[in-house]
């Protein structure tokens, strides 16, 4: 992150514009989320990618790479966030230009956002949705183990 710091601090343009930040802790979060106006998330393999909840609960506009398992659920393009593929510059810079650049846009996609995080991903919600995996999941372990007799 060092050198990342380092390109921040030698571009007029960036420089006390963007901040990097390293961990923190998970009091601190919510005051990181307000300070935000998008929330970017290029990563390139994440198994959910449940920063993506956090940040769409705060009303922000997610632009996320594919490879987030969360994007499918989560985000609907162009309504609630964006979804580039991965390790695709020209496509991550451009929607972040698109946000950037229109206010109106940032604000609309991101009350989308919370509304789609408030409205179908509640705790019950996600109970009964992770209790269907379980039961999908031993329901084909079952039926494999019977082919297999």
């Amino acid at each position: 992150m060092g050198m990342l710091r380092e390109l921040v601090s030698q571009d007029t343009g960036l420089h006390g514009r963007v901040h990097i930040r390293g961990y923190c802790s998970e009091e601190d979060l919510p005051q990181y989320y307000r300070a935000c106006d998008v929330f970017v998330f290029p990563t390139r393999q994440d198994v959910w990618g449940f920063v993506l909840n956090e940040a769409m609960s705060s009303g922000l506009p997610v632009v996320s790479s594919d490879r987030a398992q969360a994007v499918r659920d989560l985000v609907r393009p162009g309504l609630s966030g964006f979804v580039v593929p991965y390790a695709n510059v020209n496509a991550l810079s451009s929607r972040m230009l698109d946000l950037a650049r229109n206010q109106e846009l940032r604000i609309q996609i991101g009350k989308r956002a919370r509304e789609a995080i408030v409205a179908n991903f509640t705790p019950a919600q996600s109970a009964v949705q992770f209790a269907a995996s379980i039961h999908g999941a031993l329901e084909t372990a079952s039926n494999r183990h019977g082919r297999d007799s």
